[in-house]
């Protein structure tokens, strides 16, 4: 039961960061950075896995310092970039594209298999396995980019059509593609209950089902939501 607690831990902190000031949310992505990225270079310390190595570094070593940057600069703090950084010039809609090309790469997809396994070994809940909430449940990473540079209402990204789509399963109004509170609890039945992703590549969904999403009717409610939501995660009472 570990993982179930773990995932709904994860999902609280995504609700309390939502809420952080733009400072206190860009010290918390970069601690996770910094988790990650030593847990990366444990994880690929071989010559052989230079190439998966150097595949996901970008996110950790640029990606989210970049963004903590940002976030720190909206509160009157300059932040240092690291000295290699080439994301200073980037527009947030390109910030956003990077983090997307990264977070859905077939290189992080396989890291992201051996954090979950690395997870279900402990209790205690770390930096570094923040990454892996699915950005349904509330993930820190993509609510500080909704933040910066929120979806384009007429043209969504990946992530923000991921969001509605769940957002129109839970019979919740999310035109934006934003990720908010709300989406962590809903009524089924009279009980109050939370989505937690059956399994971590819920998060990372493979091109042909985020294909798939791209015809989806945003505009076409199931009548018996509580059945497809059935089928995509677990549901847990929430703690009160």
């Amino acid at each position: 039961m570990a993982e179930n607690q773990q995932t709904i831990d994860m999902t609280r902190m995504a609700c309390d960061a939502y809420h952080m000031s733009d400072a206190k949310m860009a010290t918390t992505i970069s601690l996770m950075s910094a988790a990650s990225l030593k847990h990366l270079r444990a994880t690929y310390e071989d010559e052989e896995d230079r190439s998966q190595l150097d595949a996901i570094l970008p996110l950790f070593e640029n990606i989210m310092p970049e963004i903590s940057a940002r976030l720190f600069a909206r509160d009157g703090i300059t932040l240092r970039r690291p000295r290699l950084s080439t994301l200073e010039g980037f527009t947030g809609m390109d910030l956003r594209e990077a983090f997307i090309e990264a977070f859905q790469s077939e290189a992080f997809r396989k890291y992201l298999n051996i954090l979950f396994e690395d997870r279900l070994l402990r209790s205690d809940l770390r930096h570094s396995d923040l990454i892996t909430s699915p950005v349904v449940n509330g993930n820190i990473v993509a609510i500080a980019l909704d933040r910066l540079e929120p979806p384009l209402s007429d043209e969504p990204d990946r992530l923000a059509r991921i969001v509605k789509i769940t957002g129109s399963i839970l019979g919740l109004e999310c035109e934006d593609g934003i990720w908010r509170p709300e989406f962590t609890a809903h009524h089924h039945e009279g009980a109050t209950l939370t989505l937690v992703s059956d399994q971590v590549s819920d998060m990372v969904e493979g091109d042909d089902d985020l294909d798939a999403m791209d015809d989806f009717d945003l505009d076409e409610q199931d009548e018996d939501c509580g059945d497809m939501v059935e089928t995509s995660g677990r549901q847990f009472e929430m703690a009160t």
